[in-house]
């Protein structure tokens, strides 16, 4: 899996200073548990003329399958965003990470 360089903020840091922006007070106040980082990024794609942001994560469930989630972020003309996410469960397959980054196989 190639990295691709560009030069505009990441869907992260996007969200994560919108978040720090308007919900300060909520977060002073959240406290989370466990491994908050289950989903692992399989691909982002960013659009900056577009003002758009795709991405594909996978949870992986042992001897299960794999959760995928994938987010749409639309910049709206007011420069809020707009957030769509959809999951779904895939039977039978493992998450694999290596070199080349991460994809969905066949489980042994």
């Amino acid at each position: 899996m190639t990295k691709v360089k560009y030069d505009y903020p990441s869907a992260k840091e996007i969200i994560c200073k919108t978040c720090k922006l308007k919900n300060k007070a909520l977060r002073e106040d959240t406290r989370t548990a466990d491994n908050v980082n289950l989903f692992k990024l399989l691909a982002e794609t960013v659009s900056a003329t577009g003002g758009w942001i795709k991405t594909t994560e996978a949870m992986e469930i042992p001897h299960t399958g794999c959760l995928v989630q994938v987010t749409t972020k639309q910049r709206n003309p007011d420069g809020s965003w707009a957030i769509a996410e959809a999951v779904t469960f895939v039977p039978g397959v493992v998450l694999l990470e290596n070199a080349a980054g991460r994809c969905l196989i066949k489980a042994p």
